[in-house]
């Protein structure tokens, strides 16, 4: 009987009945629905934050999910317009600063979003850059760099940290897994971050040749 019942028992026994009615009734998405015991069975004492997670996902994939949502949040209120135009307008706006400029700032989000999402936001930034130079030969193989220099180097910084690529997610979780070590954002930026800013000059230079 629900008065037999201990305090976490009784709060899952409520969450139980609330996303049932949710469901019922959809007065929320589905999926909405589905995720309140992530955020209400460590309220009710009746989990951890981890034990909750788990039966949903890896670890991992919400820390993939996390970048999305940064992703999601900087071109909702336009931060890499901000942080690109910015970059131009410290470094200039001659073609191999231009393309310095759009490369860095493509490399910064990079490490924190997916180089996907980096590539998708950055490309018309690029183009916007690639407007101020003329219509000319000169003109053509500035606008080309700058578009294979912010691919490029969306690609390189996405090494530097864990949640910068996918494939660095899903080799973390394999370590795990397989040799049973566990490796952290530090560790990891430890071995990436050298490694980008070895290959995002050498990048450059070979673009602005």
């Amino acid at each position: 009987a629900p008065a037999g019942l201990t305090a976490p028992a009784a709060g899952v026994l409520g969450l139980t009945l609330w996303m049932a009615l949710w469901w019922v009734t959809e007065v929320v998405p589905l999926a909405a629905t589905s995720l309140l015991p992530i955020v209400l069975l460590p309220l009710v004492h009746a989990r951890t934050v981890a034990e909750a997670t788990a039966p949903y996902a890896s670890e991992l994939v919400f820390l993939f999910l996390a970048g999305f949502l940064l992703a999601a949040a900087l071109e909702r209120w336009q931060t890499h317009v901000r942080i690109a135009f910015g970059l131009v307008g410290a470094i200039g706006t001659s073609g191999r600063r231009a393309l310095l400029a759009v490369m860095l700032a493509s490399a910064f989000l990079s490490m924190w979003i997916s180089n996907t999402a980096t590539a998708a936001m950055m490309f018309p930034i690029a183009l916007a850059v690639g407007d101020l130079f003329g219509a000319d030969e000169a003109g053509g193989r500035i606008r080309t760099a700058l578009l294979l220099g912010m691919a490029y180097a969306a690609t390189v910084g996405g090494m530097a940290t864990l949640i910068g690529s996918p494939p660095n997610v899903i080799v973390a979780g394999a370590v795990r897994d397989l040799a049973g070590r566990s490796i952290d954002f530090s560790h990891f930026m430890l071995l990436g971050l050298p490694l980008v800013l070895v290959l995002l000059p050498l990048t450059w230079l070979l673009l602005a040749v």
